[in-house]
């Protein structure tokens, strides 16, 4: 991965990345991630229509932070808050799914 990063196009940024210990990403290192982000969300958003299951949809996905409504609702329905269905088994899913949900709650992306 490392390599990887220095071969980017915005190499010059990660020249010096996880040498001498340092793997901040500050800076330089930080713009050429932002610029990323968008992409990078919409694509995680994008495996939930993938989903095997067929009825899942990232546009019903709901982003807000969690109330007092998770004791109201079925584990069922509170697992249909990614966009999946209500019916689509929560073991059955591609873990990766959910990432785009955690970029946005951490404020990457939208």
């Amino acid at each position: 991965m490392v390599e990887k990063l220095r071969q980017a196009r915005d190499a010059d940024a990660f020249r010096e990345y996880d040498r001498k210990g340092d793997k901040s990403i500050r800076g330089a290192r930080r713009e050429a991630l932002r610029d990323r982000e968008s992409r990078a969300v919409a694509h995680a958003r994008s495996l939930v229509a993938s989903c095997a299951h067929g009825a899942c949809e990232p546009g019903r996905a709901e982003t807000t932070p969690v109330g007092e409504e998770v004791e109201t609702v079925s584990f069922q329905e509170w697992a249909a808050r990614s966009g999946h269905a209500v019916e689509c088994q929560v073991l059955r899913r591609d873990p990766s799914t959910d990432v785009w949900r955690l970029l946005v709650s951490l404020g990457i992306g939208s």
